[in-house]
């Protein structure tokens, strides 16, 4: 059967379990999901009953509650990655402790170092081998499900609970055939487990007992000695098992195995996935020379030193140990202290036969860096030379530590191809539904997908092999026979020919057919393809899916078995219309056109040499980069680097009507991408410019004529084709004979022409027209936002919140972010989204943790505090009190920045004097800074909540930006606290059965602190008012922000009616409240909304998440009365007060 890891893991953690406690964090979430379906549909485990399943608000809350669950003698697990295993630290010490059986299952992932990182290698698992649970790691699928099942029955058998790792992504998201167990063999094999004995058998109240008593010193190290031969029998009895589960399926396996010559001299000692890119260089290097092997390393803890040695050769005189971890600081990493560990103890004890090895380290695949057979080679090539290096990385260009290979093609029997598409445009789905028809046909399929941290518009690489018989490659494809791209300016901008083998296949969707497709590619391209003998078939995927109204994934499937001769006849073999499919087949293939470049005289471009980290990472040629180019403090300047993520895919943009345009500005407020701009300038500066740009004259805030001129400029590349900007628009669809002010227009008939106008408006129009009385949406639009072209989807509902952040408080501004989307789009390398103002200032942007960005702002906040207080008693001490004076008496902060750098010329002048020197450098700090700590609701209303609520029981001002999705977005599309009722989610596929959280309400209990809800799209100069008072406030406020999701299952383009229609219906409420106001004596409470039924059912029903909206009318009407009146309430204690 075709399953990932992840399905291979669930598979058999459903069985055998009662009770599951889930996160969501990637790439582990699609396990706790397979759980949840599996129940739904009613699958019953081995004991014939259905399990529970329940999701925490933080990892810290599943290991507590599995800890209690445990205690009760009930069978409890869970998944996880990353920090969510770090925060599961202390509670798996006392499970281990007190020798409590479970197994959590990780697809181990990186940690957060340098920067967040979502990619696999084993710094996660490793930091926990002190934790008292045994390790076992699986290095392919196949090892995942009979593992899954091995340390299941161990972990009762001695009380001893299991970390089961293998690979995130790797092995977790890998797709190939595993044989079932069935469920007569779990139950057999499981019987050993004496799991009655646990069961049955735990502390009630008619047995009672405690458990988790406080320790004193004179019994505390006895104590903790008394479980050591649990742990020393372990091995032995595992070995057991693992000789029994051979008997039982016939895959036979040891703790620790060896692979290779008998009589070999070189060994490398490895696990996980990459053990079986050894093994295939050890098969290469033995055709030749007959000397090397691979030692798989299965059981990590306990370390049998005796199983260890006994299955190496005696003949070995060197050894490469290599580790997918970096260890700071230490002599080596883990699996190497433990085989040097090893050795020295087998050496002191004499039961050494031969001389002490020479042993050298490696690392290898961090943050899924891909690990070859000819890596291995190279690591084998080392072990060859006299003075081999002590300590290497393999896999990047390290100039001090790198070990070089090269990548040579080696000879095999399988069909090897990639697919090119982004996020979310159903090129993964495609590829799943192709494995699915070729598996049928009883052929082997391995496939991998490559994603970067994005739901949607990243790059997604699938890579594909295909072969008659088993194999096993877990590594990417470099080379490829067949390339399917399904982005047509991926070809050059990714270079996409150089992934094909010679005489190799290009399948591209593109709209450019019949001669145009020869016009649009560069010559570089046409002589690579030439000199490739390249076959390019060409066919517009959308125009056929329109056309025979068939999903694109239908299409390209058809296209791609279509150019694999071989295959074609065998799908869709079984449909049941299969005259008409075959009818529509034959059509289909009939739009897939055979191309030949033509050889022309086109001078080929020379591209430059030199390209700077970002311009690399942006062609996806990271892999280049050696370690000597990166800055060692992970601080990434702020740079005009986020045109690197202008996405070029989009057909059709908005073009401007200056006629009919009433200059509201509303399509600038709300562009989520900032890729439409508005400008006022004069006449003469128009002149002056070398495009014609279209343009109005320009109306004040009365709707009254200046003398001025009014301008919108888009960004042909820059827009992604949202639409919001046109549903926005005032002018839009007013009746059959308005004229649009925003019409749709084909790109590429005025793309050239366009972002040459859009360079202008941007680099030499100054922004004449610095409107500071920003008491208006309209005024503001006319600043340049500092935040624009992230990676957010089209039509996202959190980036205006923030690009409003950067035009209202601009270089002032510092943010700490809480991991989820707004991490990604804000700082996913090589993309920075931010920008600088005319004097080269910007935001200070900073991102700690999920779990930990109230009190990371916190910091940050007092960090600021003291900078301060230590640049005005510099003031002081230099004797510019009355500076000092002039700064703590000036509100405007523009006038602020301006005495500062007058002071800062003053200061320039003096080198000679030392805290002059040291005022200049803190300077900045007495501009009054606005910080704010942002971060999704997963963050605000369950991991998060705890750090919120300490926050706000402070004085500090500081401002807190709630951006509510509704759910967890990023891992895509996960239930939180802060799902409606009746929402269907991952974790909550029946639809949520209670209410969401009420954040605000919870923050109205302080009376100190400022609170507001808000919907830019329902009330633009509500979000504007709350932006400015919280800003203003001295003290601690929240901003909850309605930010329309692709997750909730409607076009985005209707994000502004929808925010509307939940604000008419009552479902999202507008309100502020304001401290402040009660120095005035007026209500600090101020109500913007009022509930109207009559909106409810049209809002419910544009949105899939909510599929049973009549049965829901009635729990929500009761919902809006109930939240209303308590807001309602509020406002009127105070009336009364």
């Amino acid at each position: 059967m075709l399953l990932s890891g992840n399905e291979s893991s669930t598979y058999i953690a459903y069985k055998l379990n009662d009770i599951l406690f889930y996160y969501p964090i990637t790439p582990s979430s699609p396990m706790s999901e397979d759980f949840e379906k599996k129940a739904l549909n009613g699958e019953k485990n081995i004991w014939g009953r259905i399990p529970l399943y329940e999701q925490m608000q933080s990892e810290i809350g599943v290991a507590g509650a599995i800890h209690g669950s445990l205690q009760t003698g009930v069978p409890t697990t869970t998944f996880t990655s990353s920090q969510g295993l770090l925060l599961m630290n202390s509670a798996m010490n006392r499970i281990a402790g007190e020798l409590l059986p479970t197994v959590i299952h990780v697809a181990s992932r990186s940690l957060g170092y340098q920067g967040g990182n979502i990619y696999g290698d084993h710094s996660d698992v490793m930091s926990l081998r002190h934790s008292g649970f045994a390790m076992l790691c699986s290095n392919n699928n196949q090892e995942i499900m009979d593992f899954s099942l091995i340390a299941n029955t161990l972990t009762y058998l001695l009380r001893v609970p299991f970390i089961h790792f293998f690979d995130g992504f790797r092995s977790s998201h890998e797709i190939v055939d595993v044989k079932l167990i069935s469920d007569e063999q779990i139950v057999k094999f499981f019987k050993a487990s004496n799991f009655n004995n646990f069961y049955y058998n735990m502390p009630n109240n008619q047995f009672p007992a405690i458990r988790g008593a406080i320790y004193s010193s004179d019994i505390g190290f006895q104590v903790r000695e008394t479980i050591n031969k649990n742990y020393d029998r372990l091995p032995i009895i595992l070995q057991k098992l693992m000789n029994k589960f051979e008997k039982l399926t016939g895959r036979s396996y040891k703790i620790f195995e060896y692979y290779g010559e008998k009589e070999a001299t070189k060994l490398i000692i490895i696990m996980g996935s990459a053990s079986e890119c050894v093994k295939e260089a050890v098969d290469i290097r033995n055709s030749k020379y007959k000397d090397c092997g691979v030692l798989k390393v299965r059981l990590f803890r306990p370390f049998c030193v005796d199983f260890f040695i006994k299955e190496i050769p005696k003949t070995i005189t060197h050894i490469a140990v290599l580790d997918r971890t970096k260890e700071i600081g230490a002599v080596g990493e883990p699996l190497y202290q433990e085989v040097c560990s090893a050795f020295i103890k087998i050496y002191s004890n004499k039961k050494l036969n031969s001389n002490f090895p020479l042993i050298i380290h490696g690392r290898y695949g961090l943050s899924s860096k891909d690990f070859t057979p000819n890596m291995a080679l190279s690591v084998f090539n080392e072990l060859d030379k006299k003075n081999p290096k002590n300590t290497f990385t393999i896999g990047i260009e390290d100039d001090k530590l790198g070990l070089k290979y090269t990548n040579i093609e080696f000879k095999n029997d399988l069909i090897e191809v990639l697919f090119y598409g982004l996020g979310s445009d159903r090129t993964i789905s495609t590829v799943k539904l192709i494995i699915n028809n070729i598996f049928k046909k009883k052929l082997y399929t391995q496939t991998f997908f490559e994603y970067d941290a994005r739901k949607s518009g990243g790059i997604t690489i699938s890579h594909l092999r295909i072969g008659e018989k088993t194999f096993s490659k877990p590594y990417k494809i470099k080379i490829a026979d067949i390339l399917v791209c399904n982005q047509f300016y991926f070809l050059e901008k990714y270079s996409l020919v150089d992934n094909l083998k010679k005489k190799g296949i290009l399948l591209i969707n593109s709209s450019f057919l019949e001669n145009k497709f020869n016009k649009v590619i560069s010559p570089l391209t046409k002589k690579k393809i030439r000199d490739k003998e390249i076959k390019i078939y060409v066919f517009d995927a959308d125009f056929i899916s329109k056309k025979y109204k068939q999903k694109i994934s239908f299409i390209i499937q058809i296209a791609f078995f279509y150019i694999m001769e071989k295959l074609e006849k065998r799908i869709f073999n079984n449909s049941k219309d299969s005259l008409i499919q075959d009818t529509i087949i034959a059509d289909i293939k009939k739009s897939i056109y055979l191309y030949n470049i033509i050889k022309t005289n086109e001078p080929i471009k020379q591209f430059k040499q030199s390209k700077n980290l970002k311009e690399l990472m942006s062609e996806n040629l990271g892999d280049l980069i050696p370690v000597h180019k990166f800055r060692k403090d992970a601080i990434w300047e702020i740079e005009p680097t986020y045109e690197f993520e202008k996405r070029e895919y989009v057909d059709k943009i908005p073009m401007w009507n200056p006629n009919s345009c009433i200059q509201c500005n509303k399509c600038v407020f709300v562009c989520p991408h900032g890729a439409i701009r508005s400008k006022i300038i004069t006449k003469k500066e128009k002149k002056n410019i070398f495009y014609d740009f279209n343009s109005a004259i320009a109306l004040d805030d009365n709707f009254q004529f200046t003398q001025n001129e009014f301008i919108i400029q888009i960004s042909p590349n820059g827009c992604v084709g949202c639409e919001l900007c046109i549903e926005v628009c005032p002018t839009s669809n007013e009746d059959e004979y308005s004229i649009d002010s925003l019409i749709q227009i084909e790109k590429k008939q005025i793309l050239e022409k366009e972002e040459g106008k859009w360079n202008t408006f941007n680099n030499t129009i100054v922004e004449s027209q610095k409107n500071k009385y920003i008491d208006k949406i309209k005024n503001t639009q006319f600043i340049d936002p500092l935040f624009a072209f992230s990676s957010a989807c089209a039509g996202c509902g959190e980036t205006a919140y923030l690009k409003l952040l950067t035009q209202l408080f601009g270089s002032r501004l510092y943010i700490a972010n809480a991991s989820g989307c707004s991490t990604v789009y804000c700082a996913n390398l090589p993309s920075i989204p931010w920008n600088k103002d005319t004097n080269g200032k910007s935001v200070v942007w900073s991102h700690s943790l999920f779990e930990n960005n109230a009190e990371f702002g916190f910091g940050l906040k007092l960090g600021i505090q003291s900078h301060k207080k230590q640049a005005y008693e510099l003031l002081s001490t230099l004797k510019y009190d009355n500076i000092k004076k002039e700064i703590l008496n000036c509100i405007d902060f523009e006038k602020q920045e301006q005495i500062v750098n007058k002071l800062n010329k003053t200061l320039l002048k003096k080198e000679n004097c030392l805290n002059s020197k040291k005022l200049l450098k803190i300077s900045d700090y007495l501009i009054e800074k606005s910080l704010w700590i942002i971060g999704g609701d997963g963050w605000a209303y369950d991991i998060g909540y705890g750090g919120i609520d300490h926050i706000l029981n402070k004085k500090e001002d500081i401002n807190i930006l709630v951006l509510d999705n509704e759910g967890y977005a990023n891992t895509g599309g996960h239930t939180s606290n802060s799902t409606p009722l009746g929402a269907k989610m991952k974790y909550s596929l029946e639809g949520k059965n209670i209410s969401k959280k009420n954040l605000g309400l919870l923050a109205l209990n302080y009376s100190h602190v400022y609170v507001a809800s808000i919907a830019m799209g329902a009330d633009a100069e509500h979000t504007l008012k709350v932006f400015k008072e919280a800003e203003k406030f001295k003290g601690p406020s929240i901003i909850i922000a309605y930010c329309p999701c692709i997750t909730h299952g409607y076009n985005l383009k209707y994000g502004i009616e929808q925010q509307e229609m939940a604000v008419k219906s009552g479902i999202w409420p507008l309100y502020s409240f304001n401290p402040d106001n009660l120095i005035i004596n007026k209500n600090p409470m101020n109500i913007y909304y009022e509930p109207d039924l009559s909106f409810l059912n049209k809002y419910l029903e544009k949105e899939k998440r909510f599929t049973n909206s009549i049965y829901l009318i009635e729990l929500y009407k009761d919902f809006i009365e109930k939240q209303y009146k308590k807001i309602k309430n509020i406002q009127d204690f105070y009336n009364l007060k």
